[in-house]
């Protein structure tokens, strides 16, 4: 199933969204360092994508790893805010950790914590997809910083560290008021759920930085419920701005980093600092309004499952659009349509939504190639799409 057409004038009718990816994840590692056993507490779908059930199967082992059971490989596959998460957590309960990831993993680079952590990296190639990741550290009762000016995973990452290194403090750039990093809705989710799960902090305050420490035990708070994916939802709130009646069952009760769309997609120049992963739908939604769209801060795009801005450009240029890119921008010029056509998603699960979507503007069947890419966040994009009235050919 990798090469599928899209097609639809309009969809109508109501979905249940997949779990919000990010709090899940944490949710499962945080269970896990509460010393239970988090697929045993944390209510799943059956149906997951992949970047779920491997963090179902990493927090297992984690789990196992502070219950002294065993010390294996932590499974990882392609997710990086797994692995960013990970790494420092697990390297607070041994200084040599493995974990098998994807090479396309690998590749996006662990830079921020070489630096941060003096840790040492290795990868052992074990087939043409996937290899083992060895990183060899020692963490120690100091204050540390990281750089945040490409992902807010490596601060929360070090944050969730805090409670498991006694004296550990972390660093963080501090003006107006304000902890300042990208994508800090994400940062603010780590830091509600570590709460939820009987984590205190106390902050103090310098002069351009603030200094976060923690106390307390992880414990488990009972009473998990997840919500529902805005990421998903995004695709067919656009829908939903080209014509279509799509509502979900369980629309997400808290403001997550993407749920800003409804506030965001008819504006002229729209900034994807705290919300990236909106990057590719908000472009399929800027060709279907009439007038110059101007989407900024776009530069970190590049290090995603693909180099998003080379993705759409490609697509959208190949359907006909005008889009324009420049260093940390992209400028499209929408008319109200696509033409009919065939785009490559470069194995990226956002890019085959996005453009599935844009079916709804096209004048005839969009095709997507390497489509299965999908499966790793949403492996029931196709059936919700189908069940909205949408068609979808098998090519």
């Amino acid at each position: 199933m990798s090469e599928l057409s899209f097609f639809s004038t309009k969809l109508n009718g109501t979905i249940t969204l997949p779990p919000y990816k990010s709090e899940a994840i944490r949710i499962l590692l945080m269970s896990a360092l509460s010393g239970v056993s988090p697929t045993a507490v944390v209510r799943l779908p059956d149906r997951l994508g992949d970047d779920l059930i491997a963090a179902k199967r990493a927090a297992e082992s984690l789990h196992a790893l502070i219950s002294h059971e065993r010390n294996e490989p932590i499974y990882v596959n392609g997710s990086a805010s797994l692995l960013r998460l990970l790494i420092p957590i697990s390297l607070a309960y041994s200084d040599k950790c493995e974990f098998i990831i994807s090479i396309r993993l690998w590749q996006r680079g662990l830079d921020e914590y070489v630096r941060a952590l003096n840790c040492s990296l290795s990868f052992n190639q074990l087939s043409k997809t996937h290899g083992i990741l060895t990183v060899t550290g020692i963490i120690k009762p100091m204050r540390y910083s990281v750089d945040v000016s490409r992902s807010s995973q490596y601060a929360s990452g070090m944050l969730m560290m805090l409670p498991l290194v006694k004296s550990a403090a972390l660093s963080l750039p501090y003006a107006n008021g304000n902890i300042q990093l990208v994508s800090k809705p994400y940062f603010n989710l780590t830091l509600e759920l570590m709460k939820r799960f009987g984590i205190q902090f106390e902050a103090d305050h310098l002069k351009d930085s603030v200094v976060l420490s923690a106390s307390g035990k992880y414990s488990f708070p009972g009473n998990i419920r997840l919500s529902g994916d805005g990421s998903y939802a995004a695709n067919y709130i656009v829908a939903n701005s080209f014509g279509s009646d799509v509502k979900f069952s369980n629309y997400p009760d808290f403001m997550q980093s993407d749920t800003v769309i409804d506030s965001i997609i008819h504006n002229d120049v729209i900034d994807i600092s705290d919300c990236p992963d909106l990057f590719p739908i908000l472009c399929i939604a800027a060709c279907g309004r009439n007038g110059l769209t101007v989407i900024k801060n776009t530069a970190r795009l590049s290090t995603k499952e693909s180099d998003r801005v080379f993705s759409m450009q490609a697509g959208i240029t190949s359907l006909g659009g005008s889009i324009c890119v420049a260093e940390n921008s992209v400028r499209i010029f929408g008319n109200g349509h696509l033409s009919c056509g065939t785009v490559n998603s470069f194995n990226d699960h956002r890019i085959v939504m996005a453009f599935a979507i844009a079916s709804l503007i096209a004048d005839g069947p969009i095709r997507i190639i390497n489509a299965d890419a999908v499966a790793k966040s949403a492996p029931s994009f196709f059936d919700d799409f189908v069940s909205l009235g949408g068609v979808i050919i098998e090519d």
